[in-house]
């Protein structure tokens, strides 16, 4: 699953994503039974990068955007 294929790729351990299956599908709740301070810590972290990831990513893509249009224009 390409899902799983990303969080793995993007630092978050199997033990995590096994936990995070029923949330990988946007389908019905999310129950967690015995919530880690620490684990959610992590979680948090793991969002935040790749909050970060993101926004360099849309950066990099826009100023591809502007330079592929600066050679059609040329």
């Amino acid at each position: 699953m390409l899902k799983i294929r990303r969080l793995l790729d993007s630092g978050v351990p199997t033990r995590i994503i096994r936990d995070m299956l029923p949330c990988l599908n946007d389908i019905g709740s999310t129950i967690v039974a015995d919530p880690d301070p620490e684990l959610r810590a992590m979680l948090v972290d793991q969002r935040d990068k790749l909050a970060e990831r993101i926004v360099l990513l849309q950066q990099n893509r826009d100023a591809l955007t502007r330079y592929i249009d600066a050679m059609d224009h040329a």
